[in-house]
C-alpha cells in the first residue's frame, strides 16, 4: 500500500523584520542580508541539504 508523501515546505518573508523586530541585535543572525542575493541563495543550499520541497516567500 502506497503512503502519502510528506512534503516540507519553508516560511521566509522579504522584509528586514516583521515578527521577530529584535532578531536582527542577535550576532549571527542574517535578517539585515535580505537584499543580498548570497543569502538567499545559501537559504536554498540549506534547504536542499534538509530535503525540503519548497520555499514560500511572503512578500510584504
Amino acid at each position: 500500500m502506497d503512503r502519502p508523501r510528506m512534503l516540507f515546505n519553508a516560511f521566509s518573508m522579504a522584509t528586514v523584520s516583521h515578527h521577530a523586530q529584535g532578531l536582527w541585535a542577535e550576532p549571527d543572525s542574517r535578517q539585515l542580508e535580505y537584499a543580498d542575493p548570497q543569502m538567499w541563495i545559501d537559504l536554498a543550499r540549506f534547504l536542499e541539504r534538509g530535503r525540503f520541497d519548497a520555499l514560500f516567500n511572503a512578500d510584504v
